[in-house]
């Protein structure tokens, strides 16, 4: 009896047993000996189903593609399981495999290329291949344009616009391109032509929600202000209106009715706007929020190295209470000379996810060479915003609760701590629609409870880090600007520049809720802002 058969033989008993481990182990030792066998690796892919090993069977029925690249069925149930499953990469490398080597490619194989390939977060190569759809004469090369301004718009915000200026040269109504453009000249504060575009979007499509959300916030005068209170009233009488399109024209009456000074209908159209928004997003647990972050120190408590020199640029994390004031901060460090704005950056949060959904806490897990490799791939994502200066801010509210997993990886990492009236931030959160993720933000008891929760843990991290931890309360930085901002920069070890007091001024793109509260100056009229709802929130005063 050969090697071979032997395998065999032990391969179809363990699965008759049910000892799937067992027979994957000899059938990837069979495979590694012959490499060529089809049926060894179709075992192999309906035995990792079987497991739940999806990216492995997507491994194995590339392997199987490549050796049977004509095989359509098969190629055409890679691509859909991949997709499905999220593992748009070997979609994008079937597609290479089997469209773009053969004789009769087109532009679309380059355009799904791209397109899989951008999904799989290759935006790079995706740009490059959406290009070759272009210059291969591709349908609806406008789409395409769209396409790359979309992977563009954080590494180049300058060619994205260019791109969506293409796009609306080939076809001026492309309502999609008209949009996106008036998005991206929103967050870099170019607001007049934001305004225009979306107007001219309505002129197209009077009942665009997107774009009647969006002019809520743009729009300044009382008539202009009615004039799109009205056309909100109307599209909320659409019958076919879709939930989230609710939702979110409720939010902008709120803002609207805020603006004209009605606080009692304000407080109404926001209370109408959470409770729609309830529908959509899970049950607040303030019991599993509390417990983040003593859960994740669970991962990494106990974990010591040598620490390893900060990366250049040395980052600073900025996070807090959403609404509390992170996003002026940033603006305002982003002034100096010596510190770069990162914006919102995801990578920790992402990593939290990643290490909770695919290990156990307390169980060693997670080691320092885990540790080390995050690093690294956090101090690259870095690199990119280095242009000579000696701090990059990582501006993210929610990093507070992954303080301890940065700290374990970054044991010399400061943090500013942005605060606020806690009744300030609760009316705040409360006319933001927020994501799934903030699912707290949705009733004012709930805000004001993450609030408290979240000062617990600050008074933790304080005593744990030391002076790593630095607290800027926002009403100091209305009514006492230049002493607050020398001494938070004092902690940083650097002077006060005058260039600091134009925030308002700056050309960075800003991408949250508070794109344009930092585009103007800073205003006692900013403070206690919550008394004008005070009979709305007695209960909680």
């Amino acid at each position: 009896m050969t090697d071979f058969e032997h395998t065999a033989q032990i391969v179809k008993k363990n699965v008759s047993l049910g000892g799937k481990d067992q027979s994957i182990q000899a059938l990837e030792n069979l495979h590694q000996s012959n490499p060529q066998n089809k049926a060894h690796i179709n075992q192999l892919i309906n035995l990792y189903l079987q497991q739940g090993q999806i990216e492995k069977a997507c491994q194995s029925m590339f392997k199987l593609l490549t050796l049977a690249p004509e095989h359509q069925t098969l190629f055409q149930d890679l691509l859909k399981f991949s997709s499905q499953q999220g593992l748009f990469i070997y979609a994008a490398k079937a597609i290479e495999l089997v469209r773009l080597q053969s004789n009769d490619v087109n532009p679309n194989d380059y355009f799904n290329y791209g397109y899989y390939l951008a999904k799989s977060g290759a935006n790079d190569d995706a740009v490059a291949a959406y290009q070759q759809a272009l210059d291969r004469g591709v349908d609806k090369p406008e789409e395409v344009y769209v396409a790359i301004a979309q992977l563009l718009v954080n590494a180049d915000r300058h060619k994205a616009i260019t791109h969506l200026q293409k796009a609306l040269s080939l076809k001026p109504d492309y309502i999609i391109a008209m949009f996106n453009l008036a998005t991206l000249y929103e967050e870099m504060g170019n607001r007049l032509e934001a305004q225009q575009l979306l107007e001219n979007i309505l002129v197209l499509e009077p009942f665009h929600c997107d774009a009647l959300s969006r002019l809520a916030e743009l729009v300044t005068g009382k008539a202009k202000q009615l004039k799109v209170l009205h056309a909100i009233d109307q599209a909320l009488n659409i019958t076919n209106l879709n939930l989230s399109d609710k939702i979110n024209l409720h939010y902008a009456r709120a803002h609207l009715f805020d603006k004209l000074g009605q606080f009692d209908n304000a407080f109404q159209s926001a209370l109408q706007a959470n409770e729609l928004n309830r529908q959509v997003n899970p049950q607040f647990d303030l019991e599993e929020y509390a417990s983040r972050v003593k859960k994740l120190t669970a991962y990494v408590d106990g974990l010591s190295s040598s620490p390893p020199p900060m990366p250049s640029p040395v980052p600073v994390f900025i996070c807090g209470m959403f609404r509390s004031g992170s996003t002026l901060l940033e603006q305002v460090l982003g002034c100096h000379s010596q510190i770069t704005p990162a914006g919102e950056l995801a990578f920790f949060t992402k990593l939290r996810e990643f290490i909770q959904r695919n290990f156990s806490s307390g169980t060693n897990q997670v080691n320092e060479q885990m540790l080390s490799s995050w690093r690294n791939q956090y101090v690259e994502l870095l690199s990119s915003y280095d242009s000579g200066q000696k701090l990059v801010t990582d501006k993210r509210p929610d990093n507070i609760v992954n303080i301890p997993l940065i700290k374990a990886m970054l044991p010399d990492a400061k943090f500013i701590i942005t605060q606020r009236n806690p009744l300030d931030i609760a009316l705040s959160v409360l006319f933001l629609r927020l994501g799934p993720s903030q699912s707290y933000a949705t009733r004012v008891q709930d805000i004001l409870d993450v609030c408290s929760v979240q000062q617990k843990w600050l008074q933790a991290f304080q005593e744990k880090y030391k002076d790593d931890i630095i607290v800027v309360k926002y009403e100091d930085m209305v009514t006492n600007f230049t002493e607050t901002v020398t001494t938070l920069l004092g902690r940083l070890d650097l002077n006060f520049e005058p260039d600091c007091f134009n925030f308002h001024n700056a050309t960075n793109a800003v991408q949250t809720a508070s794109v344009w509260k930092v585009r103007e100056p800073l205003f006692q009229t900013s403070l206690d802002k919550w008394k004008n709802y005070r009979m709305h929130l007695a209960n909680h005063s």
